[in-house]
């Protein structure tokens, strides 16, 4: 998610910002605790999901890496935007 949040040019600021705003909605009941994360990963990336042209970076320089003890290590790259979102709602 850092990576992520240097590539979207947020400040460590903006992302604790960010972070205690979505913890609020949770705790005013505005969202669900399954929603948490997605409503996170979604305000990182709301200048490119709503304009994919935006992008200030290439996709293709961004690795989602995971492990797991069948498969061992799996790099993969996002297609999209929407992509990326997903891998890192599923990673975190």
């Amino acid at each position: 998610l850092s990576v992520v949040a240097v590539m979207a040019n947020r400040t460590i600021d903006d992302v604790v910002t960010l972070g205690f705003d979505v913890q609020d909605r949770w705790r005013r009941g505005d969202i669900s605790r399954f929603d948490v994360l997605r409503e996170f990963v979604n305000g990182l990336l709301v200048q490119f999901l709503k304009n994919e042209t935006a992008l200030d970076f290439p996709l293709e320089r961004v690795n989602v890496v995971t492990t797991s003890k069948g498969r061992g290590v799996v790099t993969r790259q996002p297609k999209s935007v929407e992509d990326l979102r997903d891998m890192l709602i599923h990673t975190t």
